[in-house]
């Protein structure tokens, strides 16, 4: 009977795989032919309106430089329009610190890297472009990059993250999946037969993609703080910041299918950002909180931050308690971790650093998770990997990533871009894009420094304007935090960052 039974579902498992068995083989067949995964072809939820190219011949059709139209969000830039057999031109791509802010490109990591470049091997044409638009998150790198496929790169560098959370943004009836429903659904979106099926669907209905995408957006950023009392437009939204990090995880598979498509590298990094100066932007109290509990929590935030004569013990417990009931308010996690990291406890304050900004209500930073799926998907798809993190981290040991290394939330000083173009042209040269000769490192300080020479005061009073201008922007969102930290520094407290070198 068991025997009779066995040999019963054998048959039917047999018959199942049989039948499955063309499915297998188109698509192994289609997987051979390169066609993407259905993931891969579009966005379902953002497109654009009237987008202009970024690049456009000059008046003596010699350059390709930035367009006139395109220069409120990106700084002057250029290639030459006939490219030499023995160039090796390089698109850098991402927003602001790409740029270089709160300076311009002739100190962002794109020079420090076609410096680089020329100290190692003189004798080629390098070009290095910088492609950096201020508050461009990856959604609006997929056109550019596009462009930029069509201007024969021999490399692309991918610098996004931060930059995920500007614009307001709907995803439909989006909903996280979960269980059964998510797996067979990660399943359906690596398969090509489901792709060559949405082709043809579209094709059927006279398509070249999906048009039930819910939102398009205008042609330039529409960042939410610009707007008058924008930052109140920010709330604890947890399915939307999900939604927002499986989007960005979309972007960065398109782009590395675009490049691959192209047969043109491409180089993720992974971006860093301060913990140890930056409170978060937004903290509120738990609106589920009862009225009892919600005053209680606002009587240990004011005796934590506004009694300076307290211990840094008695902070600490007065913290603890307020975390005890609502464990998820940012600026009060923040102020714990500084507290700690004066005490010489760097382990816990780095964890509490990077939990209080992934608990900022306004998310100018890029998030843990998103630094994790980044790497997850450059593992997955064998997408060679600068960590700029980590570097920044390693070169600060003991300390936690801060200032003097990086001048505000996002932005590196002008040393902090020497890092990374460091870093950049290392990793270039382990993938045989570049000998580093001998002498090459002596040869490159000379160049920086005849560089810098050609860079006048002026140059850098306008950076210290735009910081000014950037701080301003984000003027009250850090709350008496802020004023706590200044507090300490002026009176020679340990709390003050130390200004270490690598």
């Amino acid at each position: 009977m068991a025997d009779r039974r066995c040999r019963k579902w054998s048959f039917r498992i047999g018959a199942v795989l049989i039948g499955l068995l063309p499915l297998l083989v188109l698509e192994v067949a289609l997987r051979l032919a390169g066609l993407p995964a259905p993931d891969e072809l579009y966005d379902p939820w953002i497109a654009f309106e009237n987008v202009q190219p970024l690049f456009e011949l000059d008046d003596q059709r010699q350059r390709y430089v930035i367009a006139e139209s395109r220069r409120t969000f990106f700084a002057e830039s250029g290639f030459h329009a006939h490219k030499d057999r023995d160039s090796f031109r390089i698109f850098c791509l991402g927003g602001s610190t790409v740029q270089g802010r709160p300076y311009q490109p002739p100190t962002a990591f794109s020079t420090w890297l076609e410096l680089s470049l020329l100290a190692a091997e003189p004798s080629r044409q390098w070009e290095v472009v910088n492609c950096g638009g201020v508050s461009y998150a990856s959604y609006r790198l997929v056109p550019i990059l596009e462009e930029v496929l069509g201007h024969a790169p021999d490399l692309v560098i991918l610098y996004t993250g931060h930059n995920e959370f500007l614009e307001d943004r709907s995803y439909g009836d989006y909903r996280q999946p979960s269980g059964l429903t998510r797996a067979s659904q990660k399943v359906a979106s690596h398969l090509r037969t489901v792709a060559l099926l949405r082709r043809g669907w579209l094709a059927l209905k006279g398509e070249t993609k999906d048009s039930s995408q819910p939102q398009t957006l205008p042609g330039e950023v529409q960042a939410q703080l610009d707007e008058e009392g924008g930052l109140a437009l920010y709330q604890r939204d947890d399915d939307w910041h999900q939604q927002v990090i499986d989007h960005f995880g979309l972007n960065l598979r398109r782009m590395i299918h675009l490049a691959e498509e192209a047969n043109v590298p491409l180089l993720l990094v992974n971006p860093v950002e301060d913990l140890r100066d930056s409170p978060p932007f937004k903290s509120t109290f738990d609106d589920q909180l009862l009225p009892e509990q919600l005053q209680q929590c606002r009587q240990l935030l004011d005796s934590a931050t506004d009694a300076p004569s307290l211990q840094a013990r008695q902070r600490l417990e007065l913290l603890d308690q307020l975390l005890a009931i609502d464990p998820r308010r940012g600026d009060a996690i923040y102020l714990k971790a500084r507290i700690l990291e004066a005490g010489g406890n760097r382990a816990k304050a780095h964890e509490l650093f990077v939990r209080a900004k992934d608990e900022d209500l306004c998310p100018l930073r890029m998030l843990e998770p998103m630094h994790d799926l980044l790497l997850e998907i450059a593992q997955q798809q064998q997408v060679p990997l600068v960590d700029v993190r980590r570097e920044f981290t390693r070169r600060m040991s003991p300390g936690i990533v801060g200032r003097p290394q990086l001048v505000d939330h996002v932005h590196p000083s002008l040393e902090g871009h020497q890092w990374i173009a460091d870093h950049l042209v290392r990793k270039m040269a382990a993938m045989d894009m570049v000998r580093l000769k001998e002498g090459w490192e002596e040869r490159r300080g000379e160049r920086e420094r005849e560089h810098l020479a050609t860079l006048d005061e002026v140059y850098f009073a306008q950076g210290r304007k735009r910081l000014e201008g950037l701080r301003m922007w984000t003027q009250g969102l850090s709350g008496r935090i802020d004023l706590l930290i200044e507090r300490d520094r002026q009176s020679g407290d340990n709390l003050q960052p130390r200004k270490e070198k690598p």
